[in-house]
């Protein structure tokens, strides 16, 4: 399903997190670009902000952990399309 949602993610020697969006997601995991370089296998810190509604602007968070399972490489000439 393309649902585009703010996702935080952070690595166990990071001290901030790392703002993307989703680009699909499913109820196995979502795939998503990060400005942001991780490693496959790697296991992050998650946070994603659930809108309550449409309409609204009030959300539910959700904190959890994931394991990354897919990396891809972007060219250099697409990074400035990336959330930030």
């Amino acid at each position: 399903m393309a649902l585009h949602w703010v996702v935080r993610l952070k690595g166990p020697l990071s001290k901030d997190y790392v703002r993307a969006e989703t680009q699909n997601l499913t109820t196995e995991g979502f795939y998503c670009f990060s400005p942001e370089r991780f490693k496959l296998g790697e296991r992050l810190e998650c946070v994603i902000d659930l809108p309550s509604s449409p309409a609204s602007s009030d959300c539910q968070t959700l904190h959890g952990r994931v394991t990354v399972l897919r990396v891809r490489r972007v060219p250099e000439r697409f990074r400035h399309c990336l959330p930030a």
